[in-house]
């Protein structure tokens, strides 16, 4: 019971220092450590050399971790959300090999 507790806490913990960022106009928000913040140009020139980087990027004061996002002109309205998620969760699997995924889920 302690472990649970403790597993608890320190879950609920996270949560405490989290800020939430909001993506450009669209009403769409997701949570981000409290310490992530807009990047330099210098930074995202370093890490999309070729001039690629999404519109938007947060990331810690090194850039050494960052949530890039970007909102693209395909119209997936009509789509179901679990082929989505699969998509999703594939082409992140190519791009970031031997990612970890702690849960998958929609709220």
């Amino acid at each position: 019971m302690k472990i649970i507790s403790g597993i608890m806490a320190l879950m609920l913990s996270t949560l405490c220092f989290a800020k939430e960022v909001q993506v450009a106009d669209t009403g769409i928000t997701f949570e981000a450590p409290d310490d992530f913040g807009p990047l330099s140009q210098e930074i995202l020139d370093f890490k999309w050399p070729q001039s690629r980087a999404p519109r938007w990027v947060v990331g810690n004061e090194t850039g050494s971790t960052t949530i890039a996002y970007d909102l693209k002109p395909h119209d997936i309205s009509g789509a179901p959300m679990e082929a989505l998620m699969g998509d999703f969760a594939a082409t992140f699997e190519r791009v970031v090999p031997g990612v970890e995924w702690s849960g998958r889920s929609r709220k």
